[in-house]
């Protein structure tokens, strides 16, 4: 019922070539949702590993488009529809909640990610039929930051705590 594309790219560059402490990454989580359902108050979780944490400095933005009926700017989200928080003494894992659907009430929509064979109204009971209605694609994109740090906080295989050419920074995302 959703597909979700990450990507990440180097936003800020402060070191050598290539990924290095210090540089800041801009994650970008590409949503889409399935012409044939429709779903309300999405939440969005990504994981960071250890060695990468949030870029306070930077908002996380929200764009949405429905029906194809033209998408929203990306606009900062309101910072209690996301959340940032580290594991440490642990894993080190950073995980960030995007509460998309409060956001889109927070805007003055309404709460729901409509597929595109799904009229506004529902379907009053039979299946979505897109020879019936096809209002065009629904995506959402969600893109915040993160910066590599110089050290591990808590798990570190390589058995050494720093932040090194070959040492592997991971992400990992879920919707519900």
């Amino acid at each position: 019922s959703i597909a979700i594309q990450k990507g990440v790219a180097i936003a800020i560059d402060t070191g050598g070539a290539g990924p290095t402490p210090g540089d800041t990454l801009e994650y970008s989580l590409a949503i889409q949702v399935s012409d044939f359902f429709a779903m309300q108050n999405l939440v969005l979780t990504d994981v960071l590993s250890d060695g990468q944490r949030r870029d306070a400095g930077f908002v996380p933005t929200l764009a949405i488009a429905e029906h194809s009926g033209g998408a929203s700017a990306a606009a900062a989200m309101n910072a209690a529809n996301f959340s940032f928080v580290v594991a440490t003494g642990s894993t080190g894992l950073t995980t960030g909640t995007f509460q998309i659907g409060a956001e889109q009430i927070l805007r003055g929509l309404d709460a729901r990610l409509i597929g595109g064979c799904v009229p506004a109204g529902g379907t009053g009971g039979p299946a979505p039929d897109c020879a019936v209605f096809n209002g065009g694609a629904t995506t959402v994109t969600v893109v915040y930051r993160a910066v590599i740090q110089e050290d591990f906080s808590d798990d570190f295989p390589s058995g050494d705590a720093s932040v090194d050419h070959g040492d592997r920074l991971t992400n990992a995302v879920t919707a519900v």
